[in-house]
Parts: structure tokens; C-alpha cells; sequence
């Protein structure tokens, strides 16, 4: 079992082309570190591919942990670079998905950035080959159920879902957890999925059919805390791009940091310049 974090952001001013740079910069600060925490799994974070979404974020981030305990140590580890990222973007989601224990850790976190947590299903798998892979493809998507009497079958139906997805190597992942309002009038699902590869994913998919229609017979996507997304490199979403349009999903492209310092340097050689430009003009 691990900790998934998912935090959604979008720039303050989408049109600051400094404060882009500002954001890639901390985001890929804090990636760096979570690569020398032995507690850190996962840490990428990926942006919209091509133009922003009506609704939603601009950026996400899929992190995981073996726990709540490495969570909140990376928390305190990037509490420098979080603070210099929110100094020019604002979150528009989050999520956390763990166990119960994990959650009650991290309850006053939950609280602080007003995440939606959701219980983790025992069920859930992650294959070691995941740890810090920086090449794979990724679903995370929210569901609401029509009636919340209907739970229960729902978590049939998944878990006879992920038994299938199990056997099936080109399957890295499949997590469910589950979220109830505090009347019990709402339940939400937060479902991740992570395969090697496009064509893993195609390969699933009409396997997966018959499972897929009675989650939607049960339920209905959910715009919170973020839209259906899907996440990998630019060739491996261009391959499901139509696929995408037809379900209604925003795209995200993996970030790898490459050549950050060098970008970031020349956005603050721009900024030093344009405010010594004003100088001299005043």
C-alpha cells in the first residue's frame, strides 16, 4: 500500500511567461528532491497539452509515498520551493488517496490545502517497476455515484476489475478510494491508472469494456477535484488524442525538468533587465 497525492494548480497570470518559468522551476526543485527521499515513489509533474481547459487545472502533480510519514516529511522538505510556487500560481484541487491511518496522519494537511480524501480500496496494487519511472501513462479520474446506495456494487464491479488488470504485466497500477460527505448524501470514487505505455492502455481498453459500463451505469465523472485526465509524453498522448476528445478528457504532458536551470536563468537575465529598463526610463 502507499500515499497518492494530487495536487492541482493553475498560474495566477497565464500570460506571465517569467512566472511560467518561476513554477516549472519549483516544481522541478522540489521533483529533485523527492528523488533522493527513499519515502518519495513518485514525484512528476505534467502540464496541459495544448490549449487551457475550460474548467480545472493547468498543472497536476502525481506523487507517491510509502506512507504518511514520508509524506509530510517531503512536505517539510519542499515547504521553501511550494511557498515560491504559490507566489505565482493557486491550486484548483487536491486530492489525497491512502488508508485510513495514513489519512488520519495527514488530516491537518487535508484540512490546510481543503483536499478531498478518499479511503483506499485494500485491493489496490502498484508494481515496484513504477518507483520513480518517468515514462508511463497515466488516468486519474473522479466519479460520483448516482445513488450511494449503490457502493457496494460499485466496489464489486472495480474489484473484479482489478483482478483482471493484475494479471496483465502492461498494468502498473489501478487504485481506487472512496469519499463520503459528512451527511452520507454524496460518495465520490478517485480512481488512478497507470499503464507502460499508449499502447498498454489500448490494449486494456476492450478488455476493460465490460467493467467501464457498469461503472457508468453506477456513476458519473466528476469535475472535483479536477476533470478526467490523461498523462504521459507527447507522442503517447497523441496516439489516444481522438480517444481523449471522445471521452471528454484533458490531456497532460509529462514534464522531465530537462535544461530547468538553464531556462530559469534566462528568465531571470529578462526580468533584471525589463526592471533596469524601467529605471532608466523613469
Amino acid at each position: 500500500m502507499s500515499l497518492f497525492i494530487e495536487p492541482f494548480y493553475k498560474l495566477n497570470d497565464p500570460s506571465n511567461k517569467t512566472a511560467t518559468t518561476v513554477f516549472r522551476k519549483a516544481y522541478c526543485d522540489a521533483r529533485q528532491i523527492g528523488n533522493k527521499e527513499d519515502y518519495t515513489l513518485l514525484f512528476n509533474t505534467a502540464v496541459v497539452q495544448g490549449d487551457a481547459p475550460a474548467t480545472g487545472a493547468t498543472y497536476l502533480t502525481r506523487e507517491s509515498f510509502k506512507d504518511s510519514a514520508g509524506a509530510l516529511n517531503h512536505l517539510r522538505n519542499v515547504s521553501a520551493v511550494f511557498a515560491r510556487a504559490l507566489g505565482v500560481a493557486s491550486p484548483t484541487g487536491f486530492s489525497v488517496l491512502g488508508t485510513q491511518a495514513d489519512l488520519d496522519a495527514m488530516a491537518d494537511d487535508i484540512t490546510k490545502f481543503k483536499a478531498v480524501d478518499f479511503v483506499l480500496d485494500p485491493r489496490s496494487f502498484r508494481r515496484a517497476s513504477l518507483t520513480r519511472r518517468q515514462d508511463y501513462f497515466a488516468l486519474d479520474f473522479f466519479l460520483k455515484l448516482n445513488d450511494p446506495a449503490d457502493l457496494s456494487k460499485f466496489q464489486q464491479s472495480w474489484g473484479e476489475c482489478r483482478d483482471l488488470a493484475y494479471t496483465i504485466p502492461g498494468v502498473l497500477s489501478l487504485g481506487m478510494g472512496v469519499h463520503k460527505s459528512s451527511d452520507g448524501k454524496t460518495v465520490m470514487m478517485q480512481l488512478k491508472e497507470t499503464y507502460e505505455d499508449a499502447a498498454a492502455y489500448q490494449d486494456w481498453l476492450p478488455k476493460a469494456d465490460m467493467y467501464a459500463k457498469a461503472f457508468f451505469a453506477l456513476a458519473n465523472f466528476s469535475m472535483e477535484p479536477n476533470p478526467f485526465a490523461m498523462t504521459g509524453h507527447p507522442l503517447q498522448l497523441q496516439k489516444v488524442a481522438q480517444h481523449c476528445k471522445d471521452v471528454g478528457c484533458v490531456q497532460y504532458t509529462l514534464d522531465n525538468c530537462t535544461d530547468v536551470d538553464s531556462t530559469a536563468e534566462m528568465a531571470a537575465d529578462a526580468f533584471d533587465f525589463e526592471r533596469d529598463s524601467s529605471v532608466i526610463i523613469v
